[in-house]
Parts: C-alpha cells; structure tokens; sequence
C-alpha cells in the first residue's frame, strides 16, 4: 500500500463519505496525486513525489498547476495534516515569499544535508541562510542543490517578465 493510499484508508476512517481519487504516477519519479472531496464539495490534492514528499493543497484552485501549497516530508505528519483539513474544511495558502531557511525547512532537510550536497561546511550554509544579500549564482546553486530551480521575474504595472541570469 502506498503513502497515499494509506492517507487515503485514513481519511475514510474519520470520514467515510469523503469521495476518494487516486491518480498514480506515469512513471517512477513521476508524481502521483490523491483527490479527496467532502459532500459539500471541498477538496484536499494530495501530490506525492519520490524524494520530496507529500504536496498538499486545499479549498482553492487559484494556484492550480503552480505546485502544491504545502509540503511535508513525513508521512504521518502529511496524514495529520489531511485530516486537519478536510476536518475543518480549511483552506491552504501557497507560500509566495520565504527565505532559504524556510525554503531548506519546508523539504525537511538539515543544514548538514544540504552542506553536503552543495559540498560545503555546515556552517557556510547557516551564513548563507542569514545573508541578506548574495550572488544570484550561488542562490541558483543552492535552489538547485534542493531540487528546484531559479527563477527571476520583473514586476511592472503593465507586465511580468521573467530576468534571464546568464545561464
């Protein structure tokens, strides 16, 4: 049985009459998706994504394609979220500014785990994390080092345009 599935078993525990939809992956290091839906028609998407964890969105497709509002490694600690929210019938909210700590945090991993990665010394990582300004190609590194990637975008009252750095 699969993390979701296993989400999904609890969920109907607490909730039988929450409708269910499992979307599983196309491939192995695909995403695979579990749709939970009260009878009043309020929805929880549960993303799961092999080595980032489970994505969690809920109440609004605002953001519909632009990645899941939450992220939580931790299976049980997904499950409980779930259940809070199709409980309360609470909406999450996509996280639009956060720093690198909060960024590294929300991936659950560890100073020493991303020093590694990026082959540095813990330490190096805790300065960058408190640095107020740095180099866009060490940003791109660190972004990358934690599975994303980098982009710059330009607001104007007329448009957005994304910022190429040189890559």
């Amino acid at each position: 049985m699969s993390g979701l599935e296993r989400i999904a078993a609890e969920v109907h525990a607490v909730a039988p009459s929450v409708w269910s939809e499992l979307d599983p992956a196309a491939s192995p290091k695909g995403s695979s998706f579990l749709t939970l839906e009260t009878e009043d028609g309020f929805q929880v998407v549960v993303e799961w994504r092999p080595g980032m964890g489970f994505g969690i969105s809920a109440g609004s497709d605002d953001g519909f394609g632009e990645g899941p509002d939450e992220v939580e490694p931790e299976e049980g600690r997904a499950t409980a979220r779930v259940l809070a929210l199709v409980q309360s019938r609470s909406s999450t909210h996509p996280l639009r500014r956060a720093g690198l700590k909060r960024i590294r945090q929300l991936f659950g991993i560890t100073q020493a785990e991303l020093a590694s990665t990026l082959d540095v010394k813990q330490s190096a990582v805790s300065r960058m994390e408190q640095r107020s300004d740095m180099y866009v190609s060490n940003l791109r590194r660190v972004i990358e080092a934690l599975g994303g990637e980098l982009e710059i975008v330009a607001r104007f009252p007329d448009r957005v345009v994304e910022v190429e750095t040189g890559r």
